[in-house]
This record gives C-alpha cells, sequence and structure tokens, in this order.
C-alpha cells in the first residue's frame, strides 16, 4: 500500500463514540464524564491502571522458553535484559563444557549484549502475538498502563501496538528514537468486555438484559493520521506497510497507529406492572423489549523515525597505485561487513519486554487484579558502548585509518538494563575513512541498526581525487654562529606548481614554517649542525575544507587537490670561518705545550728538545 500524507506529527485522538439506539430509534452520545460511562462496578481503577512501579521491575525473571517458537535455549536465555540479576554469586566453579547451561547461569547473573539485532526476537514476536486470545466478553485483559476507554456496555476497551517490525529503539543522550525501515509490519491486540445492565425484580418493576453479539467491527492502520489499511473481526490485528520513502513527505519521522471500532448490541426486556391484587401481588404486566446497540472507538499511536541510510563520499588513488575511501554515513551503522571480514561500530544491541508488559490487568464485573502477562512482546534497543569502531581479528580489507562525527552525551539506559556505556562524550562515527593497499575496488555493504537491514557498498561508483605527488628541496644559504638560513622548494612534483597554504603542514627540524606561497623561500632557523631534515606533512586527503586558499574557493569548480607526503634533507657544512675557529682552539693549547717542553729543557738539560729527537 502507499502512504500518502503531508502531516508530521498527528497525535490520533479519536473522541469515544456511543451510539446506543432504542426501538424508537433514538441516539445519543455517550460523554467519558457521565456517570453512565465511568468505570463506577471496579474500585481502585486508578490504582490497577498505572505502570509498574521501579520495585516490582526489580523482581523480573525471564518466561520459561516455550519450545514451541523454535528459539535456541542459549539464546532464549539472553533476550530478558533488565530481568533480575544474580549478583551475589561470583562462583563460577561449578560452570562446565554445558554451553546452553553455561549461557543460562551468565543470563542470570548480568545482561548479556548482542553485535546485531538477534532474529530470534521476531520469532518470539510473532508466537506470542498468535498466544493473545481476548475473546471472552467477561473479561478484558490489558497490560498494565494502558489506556482504556468505557462505554455504557462496552467496558476496559483497547487498541495496543504490540510490535512494529523490524524496529530498533535506539539510544542517544536521554532521547529515545524508534526506528523503522520504508517497510515492514504492524501488530497490535484488541481487548474489551461486556458488562449488562443489573438485574432487577421487585414487586413492580422487573429488568433483564442478554448480550445478542459482539464484535471488532473494523481495525485500522494509520500513518499520520491517515487509514492506509484495514482489517475486521480480530482480536490481533496484523498489518504490512510500506511508502513510507514518498517524496512528497517533508520529514522522516511519522507516527504510526491503529483505531478500532467495538460494539455490542444488547437486548434489554423491562417489565411494569399494570394491576395488582388485593394483596399487593401483580397481576398483569406490561413489557417493553428494546435492542441496544453501541460502537466505541479505542485508538493507539507511536511516534516512529523512518531509517533511509544513505552513503556518500569519494576515493583516493595515490601514486603509488594504493587507493582511500572515505564514506559518510547519514545515520548510526552497526557494522561495514565484505569477504575479508567485520568492521564494528560502538553500536551494541539488547532486547527486552516493555516494562508496563511485565504484567497484566484482569477486569471482570466482580472488580481487578493483577496476573501474569499472558504474551510479552521484545523491544530491541541500540546502545553506544565504550569501545569505538574497530576491525574484527579476521579483517583482510583496507585499514580503518580514520573516522569522525558529532561528540554525543553519555546515554541513559533504561531501568534496570546494565551494560558499559560511555561516562563522558563520546565520537558517532558518521565518517569512516578506508586506506586500501590493493589498487582493486572495495565492495560490501553497511548494516544498520535495524534487523535484516543493510546498504550496500560501491566504491567504483565514488567521485576520485587523484593524490597530487610533491617535491621538497632545502639548501644551506649560510650557516653562521647563530643561525643557518635555508632555501626551501615545495610544489606539485608534476607541474611543479606551487601548494595552497592550507594544504598541509611544512616543518624544519620539527619546528612547523610557512608553506611558500610561490613555491619558494628563504627560511631562518637556529644553527643547525650535521643532517637537517624537513618534511611536508598533507592535510588529510578527505577534507575537503582546508586544501584551498579562501581566495582560490571562488574560482575553483572542481574539489580541492590533495597531496602527498615529501621530506629532504641536507647536511650543513662549517664555513671558513668555523675552520679558522676550530684551527686557533687546537694550535693554541699545543703551542703553550711545546713552549714548556722547551723551557725546561734548557733549565734542565734533560735533552728533551725536540720532542721528536728519538723518532
Amino acid at each position: 500500500m502507499h502512504l500518502l500524507t503531508h502531516r508530521i506529527v498527528i497525535l490520533l485522538v479519536l473522541a469515544l463514540t456511543v451510539i446506543s439506539t432504542t426501538a424508537s430509534a433514538t441516539t445519543i452520545r455517550v460523554s467519558p464524564h457521565n456517570p453512565e460511562a465511568t468505570n463506577a462496578d471496579a474500585s481502585g481503577l486508578d490504582t490497577f491502571g498505572q505502570s509498574p512501579t521501579p520495585r516490582e521491575l526489580d523482581s523480573l525473571g525471564p518466561p520459561v522458553p516455550d519450545p514451541e517458537y523454535g528459539i535456541e535455549n542459549e539464546t532464549f536465555y539472553a533476550l530478558w535484559s533488565g530481568d533480575t540479576d544474580n549478583t551475589e554469586n561470583e562462583d563460577v566453579s561449578g560452570l562446565g563444557f554445558d554451553f546452553e547451561e553455561n549461557m543460562r547461569e551468565l543470563a542470570s547473573r548480568t545482561d548479556i549484549p548482542f553485535d546485531a539485532p538477534p532474529p530470534a526476537v521476531e520469532v518470539w514476536n510473532t508466537g506470542e502475538h498468535q498466544a493473545f486470545d481476548g475473546r471472552d466478553p467477561t473479561q478484558s485483559l490489558y497490560p498494565r498502563g494502558v489506556e482504556r476507554e468505557h462505554g455504557q456496555y462496552v467496558r476496559d476497551a483497547y487498541v495496543e501496538l504490540f510490535t512494529i517490525t523490524p524496529s530498533t529503539r535506539v539510544i542517544e543522550g536521554t532521547e529515545q528514537t524508534l526506528l523503522v525501515p520504508l517497510s515492514g509490519s504492524v501488530r497490535g491486540i484488541i481487548d474489551y468486555r461486556v458488562r449488562l445492565p443489573s438485574r432487577v425484580s421487585t414487586n413492580t418493576t422487573r429488568r433483564r438484559a442478554r448480550l445478542l453479539g459482539h464484535e471488532i467491527n473494523s481495525t485500522q492502520l494509520l500513518v499520520d493520521g491517515t487509514p492506509v489499511a484495514n482489517t475486521t473481526r480480530t482480536h490481533r490485528p496484523s498489518f504490512s506497510y510500506t511508502g513510507l520513502d514518498d517524496p512528497t513527505r517533508q520529514s522522516n519521522r511519522h507516527v504510526i497507529g491503529l483505531s478500532a471500532r467495538i460494539s455490542a448490541l444488547v437486548e434489554v426486556r423491562e417489565s411494569t406492572c399494570i394491576a395488582s391484587n388485593s394483596s399487593g401481588a401483580c397481576t398483569s404486566w406490561a413489557t417493553n423489549t428494546s435492542t441496544k446497540r453501541e460502537s466505541i472507538i479505542v485508538s493507539t499511536s507511536k511516534e516512529v523515525e523512518v531509517s533511509t541510510p544513505r552513503v556518500v563520499g569519494e576515493r583516493a588513488r595515490f601514486p603509488d597505485d594504493t587507493q582511500g575511501f572515505s564514506l559518510e554515513i547519514s545515520e548510526p551503522w552497526a557494522a561495514i561487513e565484505s569477504p575479508t571480514g567485520v568492521i564494528r561500530s560502538r553500536w551494541k544491541f539488547f532486547t527486552m519486554r516493555p516494562p508496563n508488559w511485565t504484567s497484566f490487568t484482569q477486569a471482570t464485573t466482580s472488580g481487578r487484579e493483577h496476573i501474569d502477562a499472558p504474551v510479552q512482546p521484545l523491544n530491541t534497543y541500540a546502545y553506544p558502548s565504550t569501545r569505538g569502531a574497530r576491525s574484527t581479528e579476521e579483517w583482510s580489507g583496507p585499514s580503518l585509518e580514520a573516522i569522525s562525527g558529532p561528540e554525543l552525551n553519555s546515554p541513559s539506559l533504561p531501568v534496570n538494563a546494565a551494560f558499559g556505556v560511555p561516562t563522558e562524550a563520546y565520537t558517532r562515527a558518521d565518517h569512516v575513512v578506508l586506506n586500501s593497499e590493493s589498487p582493486r575496488e572495495f565492495e560490501g555493504s553497511i548494516r544498520t541498526l535495524i534487523a535484516n537491514e543493510s546498504l550496500p557498498i560501491h566504491t567504483e561508483d565514488l567521485p576520485v581525487r587523484e593524490i597530487q605527488e610533491t617535491t621538497l628541496q632545502i639548501h644551506v644559504v649560510e650557516h653562521t654562529a647563530t643561525e643557518t638560513i635555508l632555501d626551501v622548494t615545495l610544489t606539485e612534483t608534476l607541474t611543479g606548481e606551487p601548494l595552497p597554504s592550507r594544504a598541509g603542514t611544512l616543518t624544519i627540524e620539527d619546528t612547523p614554517v610557512g608553506i611558500p606561497r610561490s613555491g619558494d623561500a628563504r627560511v631562518r632557523i637556529p644553527r643547525e649542525d650535521g643532517v637537517i631534515t624537513a618534511r611536508f606533512e598533507p592535510t588529510e586527503w578527505w577534507d575537503t575544507t582546508a586544501t584551498t586558499d579562501r581566495k582560490e574557493t571562488t574560482e575553483r569548480t572542481e574539489d580541492p587537490p590533495a597531496f602527498g607526503a615529501s621530506a629532504d634533507r641536507v647536511y650543513a657544512e662549517a664555513t671558513s670561518l668555523d675552520v679558522l675557529g676550530v684551527a686557533s682552539g687546537v694550535v693554541l693549547p699545543v703551542s703553550v705545550f711545546l713552549l714548556g717542553v722547551f723551557v725546561i729543557d734548557r733549565i734542565t738539560g734533560w735533552r728533551i728538545w725536540p720532542p721528536w729527537r728519538g723518532l
């Protein structure tokens, strides 16, 4: 089906409408504030309508595995994050080689994350949805805290979204976003009960009522308030949807909802005494039988964000035939996969049941009581872990060169979810740079945060940026007692043209110097003896904003150029004055020494002069 609407967020508010038809065909609308439309037969309604308290949530355990669903037990135990963990038992001596038993024991002590949304969630939710049975008109079973509507006869009526499949609740900071694909399925549950008028039997009046029929007339799937699909007569409606990528829509945020019309047909037989005997007993009755039909509308909705991942970027071709790939990914991602292995992002996953589905309320004419939940959906959550993006051990593809993205605050996990998250701001990897030693193209896919959703990567479709080779040369012009003067030349090797002033960083002996605007410059540095090294380190090729001068930007229509690194070294030789200085420093001490020897020889007659006499 194709979804048509321009509205971004529309809260689905459908007023309670009750139509009561008697034999005279009168019609009335029952107000929720009318005493006839209140829940007068059930004390403590507010208490039973509340969601579970944190203390109640803290005592939850996982359901018993149901083999009919076909979920392996070692996977099943890991699905129930947020349950009660046995943190006091640290003894691991009892763990053996039984993987299933070890997983059960581990899950009883902590919550277990997944590297990807587990497929078992869909298996579980399908089975649980089919297990819901709400066909008993004398009772209504509803999750704790769910909003319900009450008419004169139809009571505790509701429709609730069970699952949107596939979907992932993405946790960023204090916000949770329900991320859904362009097409998927929506499941719901509906229940209600029918309250008949009380039986009356006095000397003058009699009243009896019986239920002739009840049904869910229709259930609609709505997107932004517009009906897009319809079904009838089911307590567990299920729909498929498509078309959330309609180009006429102005946003990727939508409201998905369900609306159901529930009706009951009640026969009321009323008798009034019209004649009595002397003892007061009625001897003649006037009886009126009427049929009353009541319809009530219930609705629910949830705001979602449609996942429409896109990859843009470019590839770099280096002079040595190696390549680089710069990928800008439009939304958070789980992994980059290829035949050569996997690069995992920071995102991990866990699954847990919604807090208000951990127990149900059973409502009857007699009252209300809490019961164990007959069905429990599982939700998938994505959260940023403490480990950043990294390649797995088996990865043999392009190396992960760099990641970048916005800085986000530490996330807030749901109550009782125990996972390691960044305690300070972290970087979301919206930009990924890969370097390949091979000239071949990179083929792979980006797995999104939604189960079974991925985006292919075809690097041959990316625009190519040729990395320009550079030449750096330095020459010693003068070497004084305090400084060394150098001529520096830095140009593109192929054209001989100078580089833009922001093409990178030029250093001489690790000291930054400006890039010569004309290609040549004379540079003065503190005196250096021996080898002097100069290096040019270009701005990263994927930074498209830093390699071009401001005045050049308006003149260029193509991408700014990118450059390769280069280096040169030169030996700073001594000058003539340096040689004389060294010579004087040697000759003067030697001369003083020889003069001393000569004087001693003349005074003492030791005949030691000249010192080389015996040679």
